[in-house]
């Protein structure tokens, strides 16, 4: 399976809009000569789950190292995450007295979780859902006239302009054709001095699918709430009389779509919020290396941007254990539910039968007296 690269004009600026899709093998990614290459590129990624024989450990390393990802981003706490983001600033040097501290580029990395279920129906034995996984990768170098060296590896002297890339992974077909949709909209004069240019545009894919996936539970709740009244009608019809298996029956179904449909929903809450604290510690990152442009060409502390990242991963993997919580919060109350609604029924049974045989001993004492 072959990655596939888009391309938005050779320069910013160019009035050259997004290019065919075209295939893009490996050693091209890899060669060098990639990221001297003014312009943006996106490139579609191969899934890492579907495809694993793809990312090879040799293939992971490099790209690892290329586009400073952590350790763990080709990982299952990487791709399975339910949401986390970081940068770090690329340093340069050259024969023109710049100081190996020196700001040569920017690199992102994310990743975003989403859930849609079918919105058809609202019963446990068709609530079928899909997740959707979000991984984005970006790299912003700022070329320079005689710059000879960078940390990305180039080896010969760089043309001026800047080099905008990202990585898409695990994108579905339907996302990768909206990003596609957008891309062709896209500005590429924006994109001058702005290491987070094709974040902007990924970040507006992720916040569609967001919206397209929260929207597939409007259908499911809205259709729970019109059967309210009609289930409460109906119990409170036979509330005082037997309640017979098929009564009963239809009264678990009930109990049981209801939180079928909140452990979709519990799951949607937990992802929205990682994304929310993506989406935060990307304006806050953001903020800090405009900040740093405009100030002088010294890059933030790379140190101060990995404490950001591990910050931001324990606070979605707090959203996660809490969604644990509730979920059993959920199953227990499903259980405590239709342990009542047995536990009525026995009650009901029990009264129904005192009641007869309290008919049938007065009837019997009558007899007797008479």
């Amino acid at each position: 399976m072959n990655c596939y690269q888009l391309q938005l004009g050779s320069v910013p600026g160019s009035e050259e809009r997004l290019s065919e899709v075209k295939q893009l093998e490996v050693h091209e990614l890899l060669d060098p000569n990639f990221y001297k290459q003014p312009g943006a590129h996106v490139i579609l990624m191969p899934p890492t789950q579907e495809d694993p024989d793809y990312y090879t450990a040799d293939l992971r390393r490099k790209l690892t190292q290329r586009f400073r990802l952590p350790g763990f981003f080709f990982d299952h706490m990487g791709w399975d995450s339910n949401g986390f983001f970081g940068s770090v600033g690329i340093s340069s040097s050259s024969s023109a007295g710049r100081s190996d501290r020196d700001f040569g580029g920017c690199g992102t990395f994310s990743r975003f979780l989403s859930k849609k279920v079918d919105d058809r129906n609202a019963s446990p034995e068709s609530s079928e859902y899909i997740w959707h996984y979000m991984g984005f990768s970006t790299l912003w170098l700022k070329h320079m006239e005689g710059q000879q060296k960078s940390e990305a590896e180039c080896d010969m002297p760089l043309p001026s302009g800047e080099t905008h890339i990202m990585l898409c992974f695990d994108l579905d077909k339907h996302m990768s054709s909206k990003l596609v949709r957008l891309l062709r909209d896209t500005d590429l004069l924006e994109s001058q001095n702005e290491p987070f240019f094709l974040l902007k545009v990924a970040l507006e894919t992720v916040v569609a699918q967001f919206e397209e996936d929260l929207g597939s539970f409007r259908r499911p709740i809205r259709k729970i709430e019109k059967e309210r009244y009609s289930s409460f009608k109906d119990n409170h019809a036979y509330s005082r009389a037997d309640i017979d298996d098929t009564k009963l029956e239809q009264l678990s179904e009930r109990y049981a779509t209801l939180h079928e449909v909140s452990r979709h929903v519990i799951h949607i809450s937990e992802t929205l919020n990682a994304a929310v604290t993506n989406a935060a510690a990307i304006l806050q990152d953001h903020k800090l290396w405009r900040r740093s442009l405009e100030a002088s060409s010294a890059y933030p502390n790379n140190t101060a941007r990995t404490l950001g990242l591990y910050s931001n991963l324990l606070s979605n993997l707090k959203l996660r254990a809490d969604a644990f919580v509730s979920r059993m919060e959920n199953e227990i109350k499903c259980a405590s539910n239709l342990l009542g609604v047995f536990n009525n029924n026995i009650s009901l049974q029990t009264l129904n039968t005192t009641r007869d045989e309290l008919r049938v001993l007065q009837y019997q004492l009558f007899n007797a007296r008479g």
